[in-house]
């Protein structure tokens, strides 16, 4: 596996805590998040004719890390495809993983999210319902732009499958109950594997075969995603205990009031202490980052594979 320099130094973990996650990936992967926020303008901008389009332009400029479409990108590059065959399938992952949050944040009647009142909350439940189905419309488009058909095809399917996971994975998780059923390990990672994993997976894979990837390089890129989305789910559990509003913008201990399942909750349940429990998320957390990394010695070695496996050992320490 070849070794790597973190490139998510001291100085920007510190601005992590000060300005945000979104500002220190924006600044490392500032051509391909500029490269997608053009293309994203570019193909919406007959929306602005129709209010709900333009509060849609609104709502996915101002949003987070981009973490998905920047790993569709960096994928693409990876297997040595270019970066803007990749953009119709980055923005769709993105535009799907932004209609969810607007779900989610209504059905847990949210009040923060990036350190702002939710959508629902500025706009009301009616708007922000319209906006999340309207934002389909959008996926349909940008898949539509994949200038061969065949991959247009194997994207299509792909992200079909991870919004019918998403959802189902958001029933789950909102519908569970400890008092009438066991929060066993199975039952966690399928939550979690269907509410965040599935789409992580979908973007490096989405990412490999717009590439142009080999079997191999795009069976590397697809374990790599679903161990880091794992991952992923485990921080965001482990920051509902620990994470300071001012830096994840999101109401402390929200998930665990609502009784969601998280990793920590698994072995509270059993009788760990929080410390204890939190303790142990993270050593899962690393144990999924290295299976991630690893899966990567599938690639060959190149400065986007570095960036891959600097992104996943970012995840494992993220604070927001």
């Amino acid at each position: 596996m070849v070794k790597v320099e973190l490139i998510f130094n001291d100085e920007m973990h510190g601005l992590s805590e000060r300005v945000g996650c979104e500002y220190m990936l924006r600044k490392i992967f500032l051509e391909e998040v500029e490269m997608l926020l053009e293309y994203f303008s570019r193909i919406t901008s007959d929306w602005d004719k129709l209010k709900i389009g333009s509060m849609f332009r609104e709502e996915f400029l101002s949003t987070g890390k981009m973490l998905r479409p920047i790993l569709t990108i960096i994928s693409s590059k990876a297997v040595g495809g270019k970066p803007e065959n990749a953009l119709p399938g980055a923005l769709a992952v993105e535009i799907i993983h932004n209609s969810s949050l607007i779900h989610d944040d209504i059905i847990d009647k949210a009040e923060i999210r990036r350190g702002k009142p939710t959508f629902y909350r500025r706009h009301g439940l009616t708007p922000a319902l319209l906006v999340a189905d309207f934002s389909f419309s959008m996926v349909v488009k940008a898949i539509l732009m994949i200038n061969n058909h065949e991959n247009m095809r194997k994207v299509f399917e792909i992200l079909s499958k991870a919004t019918a996971y998403l959802a189902d994975g958001e029933y789950l998780d909102s519908t569970f109950n400890p008092a009438k059923e066991p929060l066993t390990l199975s039952k966690y990672m399928e939550i979690a594997y269907k509410k965040t994993a599935y789409l992580f997976k979908s973007a490096t894979e989405i990412g490999a075969i717009l590439g142009g990837g080999k079997e191999k390089e795009i069976n590397a890129l697809k374990a790599y995603g679903l161990n880091l989305g794992l991952a992923f789910q485990i921080q965001d559990d482990v920051l509902d205990f620990t994470g300071n509003v001012k830096v994840t913008g999101k109401d402390p201990l929200r998930d665990s009031l609502l009784g969601r399942p998280s990793y920590p909750l698994i072995y509270i349940l059993k009788g760990m202490n929080v410390d204890e429990a939190i303790s142990f998320s993270k050593e899962k957390n690393r144990e999924l980052i290295e299976k991630a990394v690893s899966s990567l010695d599938g690639i060959d070695k190149s400065e986007e594979k570095e960036k891959l496996i600097n992104l996943a050992l970012y995840s494992a320490e993220r604070l927001r």
